[in-house]
């Protein structure tokens, strides 16, 4: 799998991306920058916060003509996953691709900390987080007011489309943990599809503990998927496929007893693993295990849930 993040004139969270992708969870990554015509065959596209052209004009307006913009829409459009993230967010609203826009914070001031974030998991971006999990990610912004007309908010409330929301801790929707405005505390939204994620809060800038937070890992582990790490661990995949159907291609001579008994234990392993993957990829601590490992076994039981579907 690849990732590309574009670069516009004025980006500067895209190096934190890169970081958070290539070195942490050990996804090949690489910068698309805006003159470029070219997509490079990549699996999954994040515009990163920043400030595009010195924010002229309204944050996000002039890089939504940049010439890179026309092939993102095109990935877009045929399903390819889109992430903006904060200034990503105000350029995928100014390039039509989500609805709303966002305008400066209710406070006049620009924001700098850490927010509460109430997670809708109904997404592909959100997926390996539980039902209304609290995360924490930072933000960073002048400009994270989000705003639509009723009808727009009303279909993005009914269509279930609204994937984050500033909280307490507690996961208390409110005005007072709303840090700019936004209506309906909106911090993150998806569009039609489900294919493409605007939010204002910084995943990038949540991934490992040592920096306050690593919450933020979900979102790109969550869309990532089957193919999280794969490819820095094909080696290991393969000898797990191998033994996997070995085992599947002889039990037919086995007695049904014995047959039972490797598909009971094939369901176990199975399980086991769901419980794993699903905390150590949104928390990158369960077990200990490195990211690498991590991703191995959720390719893992991803093939041995394929096995048994079969």
């Amino acid at each position: 799998m690849k990732i590309g993040i574009a670069v516009f004139p004025g980006t500067w969270s895209e190096t934190d991306t890169h970081y958070a992708t290539q070195h942490v969870l050990g996804i090949t990554s690489e910068y698309i920058w805006h003159k470029d015509q070219n997509l490079n065959n990549v699996d999954f596209i994040v515009l990163p916060g920043g400030f595009s052209y010195g924010d002229y004009l309204r944050t996000g307006a002039i890089a939504s003509f940049s010439p890179i913009m026309e092939k993102i829409k095109e990935f877009a459009n045929s399903g390819g996953p889109v992430l903006g993230i904060c200034n990503g967010f105000q350029i995928l609203c100014e390039s039509n691709l989500l609805p709303g826009i966002l305008i400066r914070n209710k406070t006049l001031s620009f924001v700098c900390k850490n927010s509460n974030l109430k997670v809708n998991n109904n997404s592909r971006f959100t997926n390996l987080y539980k039902k209304d999990q609290i995360i924490k990610i930072p933000i960073s912004h002048g400009e994270g007011n989000y705003q639509a007309d009723k009808n727009t908010i009303n279909k993005l409330e009914e269509e279930n489309r609204i994937i984050f929301r500033y909280s307490s801790t507690s996961g208390d929707i409110s005005e007072e943990y709303n840090p700019n405005g936004s209506i309906n505390n909106i911090a993150g939204i998806i569009n039609d599809e489900g294919n493409i994620l605007g939010m204002m809060p910084h995943p990038e800038k949540a991934c490992e503990k040592i920096i306050g937070s690593d919450d933020g890992l979900g979102i790109f582990s969550s869309i990532i998927g089957a193919q999280y790490c794969i490819g820095k661990n094909r080696p290991l995949i393969i000898s797990y496929m191998g033994l996997i159907c070995f085992f599947g291609s002889i039990n037919t001579a086995f007695s049904f007893w014995i047959n039972l008994y490797l598909a009971l234990l094939f369901i176990f392993i199975y399980n086991i693993l769901i419980i794993m993957d699903s905390g150590s990829l949104t928390t990158g601590t369960v077990l200990n295990g490195s990211s690498q490992d991590r991703g191995s076994r959720l390719a893992l039981h991803s093939i041995i849930g394929f096995l048994g579907g079969a």
